[in-house]
């Protein structure tokens, strides 16, 4: 395990108080982490209505992981006004790199790969509607991705704590994001990207791992 933190387990302040039970590296959340706020219930973190705020943990190199994050759904004022993760090549901004994140209406979500900023073009989509179980506004979700060399992977999705549903479909990646590899590249840092959702979104858990065998 390279990152992980349950979100659930703390009640007050944010994510600059670094909580993480596994960090590499140590340096804690970077970027927006202030504006991740714990719910004083247990919740998990969120972001105020309607705003855009990044924050990630950088690893030790890693840009082969397997990343998990669960989250409570609920859709901002239009499609594109969802939660998200920040895969490889992302830095500390959502300037550049890769986010993975929900796309659509509140009864059909699906998920989408944005190569740049968080209202940058969608260069993938996973449509989600076939699955037995697909996603709605409100439902709680664990995602499980796949960062392999230029392979993204969507691995799985869960609804509700229900049966892991597989997908097993990968893009591969081409262009600059390709070639955004090694030291000061930005491809070893994994985090949250919150695209202005509404109210009740949270970030219940998070975790960056090695790719299981």
């Amino acid at each position: 395990m390279y990152v992980e933190e349950d979100f659930t387990l703390t009640t007050t302040g944010d994510l600059s108080g670094n909580n993480l039970a596994v960090d590499e590296l140590g340096g804690g959340w970077v970027g927006s982490a202030s504006d991740f706020a714990y719910d004083a219930s247990g919740g998990g973190v969120s972001v105020a209505a309607g705003t855009i705020r990044v924050t990630w943990v950088q690893t030790d190199g890693r840009e082969d992981v397997q990343v998990t994050g669960a989250t409570v759904l609920v859709r901002g004022s239009s499609d594109n006004r969802w939660v998200g993760w920040g895969l490889r090549g992302i830095g500390t901004s959502a300037s550049s790199g890769l986010v993975l994140k929900f796309y659509g209406a509140t009864t059909s979500p699906d998920l989408v790969l944005i190569d740049g900023a968080f209202n940058a073009t969608i260069i993938k989509t996973w449509d989600l509607s076939g699955l037995t179980t697909p996603p709605v506004d409100g439902d709680t979700v664990v995602v499980v991705a796949r960062c392999s060399g230029n392979d993204v992977t969507l691995v799985s999705l869960q609804v509700n704590g229900g049966a892991v549903q597989a997908i097993g479909e990968t893009y591969t990646l081409t262009g600059a994001t390709a070639t955004a590899h090694g030291a000061s590249s930005g491809a070893d840092y994994y985090g949250l990207v919150a695209g202005r959702p509404g109210t009740g979104s949270f970030y219940e858990d998070f975790k960056v791992e090695t790719i299981p065998a």
